[in-house]
């Protein structure tokens, strides 16, 4: 993989801003990207289409899309996860319906290692532990709340944990920061160590709670571990080695507005959260290559969703609207539905049937996807 070696802070065309109380820098992007073709569209083509068999494997909640280095991908399909290899075919179907070895009645999410897949399960608690071919390896009780498991380093599991909102003094409607913590655990998912909290910002009113923000990160090295955590245009840029967030890309973004919602099919008493009055600015990230993808939530008059790349260094490069095949969209503009790997697009999606299938997509330009 290779990276940009060199900073852009003299260039003219974006300004960074020393935030001192923080140590941060503030990397203000305008609303124009540099790429003079910025704002056209690029038509995904197909490469490969795994749709479920209709028995033994049905794609029902499927999730947490993964691809390994050989192109193998991977999915959640509560409680199973499965691989496929490069070609599509179905390696494995583990963790069955259940509560003994290698079962659960509710797991969570999945990291991918180059040897092995560890699985967490909510109900009962627990990691579990599988060889790249399927093979059990073993499983183990773990404290706590799951982990949103990130990126393994030098034999060091890094990972989120949600916390809770306190609902003290949450006597009437009100908005409240939950911290949710990036830390440092062992291979055996043992207790973890906190490095940093990424505030997230939660609704609160009387018992009742509802999240605020998205929450998405993506990692390229140790130096640029991407989080989203705020409603608003703001991705940060965390550093594991200085265990610190060394920036915060932003852009002048034009907010969309959420449409008013229909309350006639609520039943009475029901617990419904209140009107948002704007969507979330970015709702995923992607790293495709060493270019940063942030989903945002403006579409065009197709609804064709617009994308907004960047580099390592924030530097708005590009924005494009990406285009699905004919009879086809994603599932969810969500984290957890998309990867890249080796030049191509991953997107878990749904038919004009609503049946689920995963499609592996190439670049209609792939010349023009970013800026040389």
């Amino acid at each position: 993989m290779s990276f940009l070696s060199r900073r852009f802070a003299s260039f003219g065309y974006f300004l960074l801003v020393a935030t001192l109380a923080h140590a941060q820098e503030i990397i203000k992007n305008p609303n124009k990207p540099l790429n003079p073709e910025a704002g056209r569209t690029i038509q995904l083509r197909e490469v490969l289409r795994i749709r479920d068999d209709g028995k033994d494997v049905v794609f029902k909640y499927p999730g947490h899309l993964q691809i390994g280095s050989d192109g193998s991908i991977y999915i959640s399909n509560m409680p199973s996860h499965l691989k496929y290899d490069a070609a599509g075919k179905l390696v494995f179907k583990i963790v069955r319906d259940g509560e003994g070895p290698g079962e659960a009645q509710f797991s969570s999410n999945a990291l991918v290692l180059k040897d092995a897949i560890l699985v967490q399960a909510w109900t009962p608690r627990k990691l579990m532990r599988f060889d790249l071919t399927g093979e059990f390896l073993g499983e183990a009780k773990t404290p706590g709340k799951p982990i949103d498991l990130a990126v393994e380093f030098d034999g060091k599991l890094y990972g989120f944990q949600e916390g809770d909102p306190s609902f003290e003094g949450a006597t009437s409607a009100g908005f409240h920061e939950v911290a949710y913590t990036l830390g440092v655990t062992d291979l055996e998912l043992g207790a973890l160590k906190p490095l940093h909290a990424f505030p997230r910002r939660w609704r609160l009113d009387r018992g009742r709670a509802w999240q605020w923000a998205p929450f998405d990160f993506a990692y390229l090295d140790r130096e640029h571990l991407f989080v989203l955590h705020t409603e608003d245009y703001g991705i940060s840029v965390f550093s594991i080695d200085k265990n610190s967030v060394k920036s915060i890309i932003k852009r002048d973004y034009p907010r969309v507005k959420e449409p008013p919602v229909d309350t006639s099919k609520r039943r009475p008493g029901g617990l419904y959260p209140p009107q948002c009055e704007y969507s979330f600015d970015v709702r995923d990230l992607i790293l495709f290559g060493d270019k940063l993808w942030a989903g945002t939530s403006t579409v065009d008059k197709d609804g064709l969703r617009l994308i907004d790349v960047f580099d390592k260094d924030g530097r708005y490069l590009d924005n494009f609207y990406l285009a699905y095949p004919a009879g086809f969209t994603p599932v969810q503009y969500n984290p957890g539905f998309f990867a890249a790997h080796g030049g191509f697009l991953y997107s878990i999606d749904q038919d004009a049937e609503g049946y689920a299938s995963i499609g592996k997509y190439a670049l209609g330009d792939p010349g023009k996807r970013d800026l040389k």
